[in-house]
């Protein structure tokens, strides 16, 4: 019975059979190729993703302790390439007297950045406009402020 009918619409509905078994194969063709993309491209996703940032990880050392005693203990950790002090002091509020105004923020972090920051940690600043040593404002600090290199 099953075969007669399997018969009967093979000789009519060819078209049709030859349509629909061609939608199936090309729906099927796209999720297996999507697939093979994505475990192709997940093996490598991440080192492509980290690859162009820059590390620059932080230990802030607590009150008491011992800032060198701290740094030779992250220096010595498995792993650890390049360790150098970095000092900060929270601020209540930064000021800039310009162009006839006066321009104040909210609380921020004044960090004291050693010499040779830059060299082991090439991606961490990047250099906008002004000189590469002395103070350093943020992007958006200095928008704020409406300070440009040589204000005080």
């Amino acid at each position: 019975m099953i075969i007669t009918w399997l018969s009967g619409l093979v000789r009519r509905r060819s078209g049709r059979l030859l349509a629909a078994a061609l939608g199936i194969s090309l729906a099927v063709a796209l999720v297996a190729a999507l697939g093979s993309f994505l475990t192709a491209s997940k093996s490598t996703m991440t080192d492509r993703a980290v690859h162009s940032v820059a590390v620059d990880w932080q230990v802030q050392v607590q009150p008491g302790a011992k800032p060198a005693s701290v740094l030779h203990t992250v220096r010595s950790a498995p792993g650890t390439r390049t360790a150098l002090p970095v000092g900060f002091a929270h601020s209540t509020g930064f000021h800039a007297r310009t162009g006839g105004s006066t321009q104040s923020t909210g609380p921020g972090v004044v960090l004291g950045l050693p010499p040779g920051y830059r060299t082991a940690f090439p991606g961490e600043i990047r250099q906008l406009t002004g000189s590469a040593s002395g103070v350093l404002i943020a992007q958006q600090t200095a928008a704020n402020l409406h300070v440009a290199p040589g204000d005080t």
